[in-house]
C-alpha cells in the first residue's frame, strides 16, 4: 500500500516527499505541482479517490458488524 500511495503522490505532484538519503522531507505545501501530464494527474487523483472510498466502505462494514454483534436481534 505504501508503494501505491507513493506512486499516487508522484502522479499528482510530480515529486516524492522523501527524496534521496540526507535530503529533507518536502511537505505538501512546499511542493510545486508539476505532474508529468494532466492525464497522469487525473489518473492518480482518481486512484486515490477509489482507494479512500474503499477504506471508508470497509470501515463502515466493520462498524455495522460490530453494532450487530453488540445488539443482537432475537
Amino acid at each position: 500500500m505504501t508503494t501505491v500511495l507513493e506512486v499516487v503522490e508522484l502522479g499528482v505532484s510530480g515529486t516524492k516527499s522523501v527524496g534521496k538519503p540526507g535530503e529533507p522531507i518536502k511537505m505538501k505545501d512546499e511542493k510545486e505541482l508539476k505532474p508529468a501530464s494532466m492525464r497522469v494527474r487525473d489518473a492518480a487523483d482518481a486512484l486515490l479517490t477509489i482507494l479512500l472510498e474503499q477504506v471508508c466502505s470497509l470501515k463502515y462494514i466493520k462498524l455495522k458488524k460490530k453494532q450487530e454483534c453488540n445488539n443482537p436481534r432475537f
